[in-house]
């Protein structure tokens, strides 16, 4: 299916514009705070830190494992989250629901935020746990990004100044690109819950395309099952005449050879 992006203006979602409009507030609240303390001298600009992900503060300040995605700290980064979140939003939207839309976006959200401190807890080493914070959307649009991946990975997507692309190659991309930075930075930082959410919704696209596919073969076999007994009763039934006649038959094998001798027909028209 494509897409055209003038399709943008008639897809209305209350549950897709609260996720933008809480992240722009509560961004364009954090920046103010901060230059307020740059020009006041107060100490105000690092009250961030107990909204942001620690995996060491985490067991004290349990909001945090959903409540970071809130928090950008750069402004280009912000812009580049906003930027991917309401593209892969429209691309989600047009092929989806709101509803799976905010619940897979949650998902990413808690997966990212778990996937780093389990991480943690198992390589300790990994990463400088008291001075590591997570921020940051990313991990939101990232799930909604690899559902699309792997229930329409085909099905191309229109990308500014690009043209049409195939969904799963932008998801590619995102990786190789988060893989280089890790690569760089060495230490995996806000990788991980990139991964971590990548990994969430791909098995919950997977399990969905396996239950469609289930569901079809079910519904085939129950298909393939009636229509043998009915064959068979048939063959009976024509048996039945050639041995004691059209008189023979009961009432309901009567209906049964005037119903199938219908359908015949019609399906011969």
């Amino acid at each position: 299916m494509k897409f055209n992006p003038l399709q943008h203006l008639k897809l209305r979602s209350p549950g897709f514009e609260k996720i933008i409009n809480s992240v722009v507030l509560v961004t364009t609240l954090l920046f103010l705070t901060y230059i307020f303390s740059l020009l006041t001298g107060k100490t105000l600009h690092t009250w961030w830190q107990y909204l942001a992900f620690n995996p060491e503060r985490a067991l004290y300040r349990p909001w945090t494992i959903v409540t970071y995605a809130w928090v950008h700290v750069d402004v280009i980064g912000f812009l580049f989250n906003l930027f991917l979140l309401y593209y892969t939003g429209i691309w989600f939207l047009s092929r989806a629901n709101e509803d799976l839309l905010v619940r897979l976006f949650f998902g990413g959200i808690l997966s990212g935020s778990l996937g780093i401190w389990f991480a943690s807890a198992l390589f300790p080493g990994m990463f400088p746990v008291r001075s590591f914070y997570l921020t940051g959307i990313s991990a939101g649009y990232t799930a909604w990004l690899a559902y699309l991946a792997v229930r329409y990975g085909n099905s191309p997507v229109y990308v500014r100044l690009i043209g049409e692309v195939k969904i799963k190659y932008i998801l590619w991309f995102l990786l190789a690109w988060d893989i280089l930075q890790w690569i760089a930075a060495g230490q995996p930082g806000g990788r991980l819950a990139h991964f971590s959410a990548v990994l969430t919704a791909g098995l919950y696209a997977w399990w969905k395309n396996y239950s469609l596919k289930q569901g079809i073969h079910y519904r085939d076999k129950i298909y393939e099952n009636n229509k043998n007994s009915i064959e068979k009763r048939l063959d009976r039934i024509l048996d039945k005449i050639n041995r004691k006649g059209l008189k023979s038959l009961t009432r309901e094998e009567k209906k049964l050879l005037e119903r199938e001798s219908r359908r015949s027909k019609h399906s011969n028209e």
